[in-house]
């Protein structure tokens, strides 16, 4: 037998409206305080499984910026001549330094 395949397209920029059952619901989970909540059903974490944990292998640490003497001559230029015809608000070149 052929299974049908249900495939949703939900824009993540325009989330679609919350029902007002969901606002509801939201808004009691949002006043239960912490005691109440029942954990029952989530084993407990031992200290054995800490003992086994291990970085994230694909984690990579962002990137650094670079030190203001790598600024291109281009930005400092437009820098100055905003300085200069005292345009503060005027756009640098679009190099992101």
């Amino acid at each position: 037998m052929k299974k049908k395949m249900v495939e949703y397209d939900i824009d993540l920029v325009n989330p679609p409206a919350l029902t007002a059952e969901q606002v509801v619901e939201l808004n009691a989970l949002r006043a239960k305080p912490d005691s109440e909540i029942d954990y029952s059903d989530i084993p407990p974490l031992q200290e054995s499984f800490w003992k086994k944990a291990v970085q994230n292998p694909f984690y990579r640490p962002p990137r650094p910026r670079p030190p203001c003497a790598l600024i291109p001559m281009c930005c400092i230029g437009c820098a100055l001549m905003a300085e200069a015809t005292s345009r503060a608000s005027m756009p640098f070149c679009g190099v992101r330094c």
